[in-house]
């Protein structure tokens, strides 16, 4: 479920601002202005027997241009992502909303927070003690 979040992140991303998607991590000679796009944690509760709510928050992080770092643009940036992380589609048709966001600037870059909350059923594993059993039978007569 994690990797279809993220695809359908780095989708939307690419769909609206057209720029640079690095996932995971950036290379050393990375392009300006780009998006770097991360999970920075995943929790797992189980709530019942085979049922549990994830909880995944991913890092959003904006590298402004060198050259346009003290610009408003950022503040744009901002509210476009904020609009276009609300609502999310998966490749499965699911759709799912982006809550708990949270974005800093520090030093001209944004750094944006947003948490995805979903249900997972896990498989129940087949544990048959017996693959069979052959019963044979019969009257005993008297004498």
């Amino acid at each position: 479920m994690i990797n279809d979040i993220l695809n359908a992140l780095t989708g939307k991303l690419k769909e609206s601002f057209g720029i640079k998607i690095y996932i995971n991590q950036v290379p050393q000679n990375f392009e300006e202005p780009c998006f770097f796009v991360h999970v920075i944690s995943t929790d797992k509760t189980q709530i019942v027997d085979l049922r549990y709510k994830a909880v995944t928050v991913f890092g959003i992080d904006y590298i402004a241009d060198e050259n346009r770092k003290n610009s408003r643009e950022i503040y744009d940036v901002i509210e476009k992502l904020n609009s276009i992380t609300n609502l999310i589609t998966l490749e499965n048709g699911d759709v799912m909303r982006g809550t708990e966001r949270k974005t800093e600037i520090q030093d001209g870059n944004m750094h944006s927070f947003i948490q995805f909350s979903y249900f997972i059923r896990e498989k129940k594993e087949n544990n048959d003690k017996m693959e069979s059993l052959s019963i044979e039978g019969g009257i005993k007569k008297n004498g």
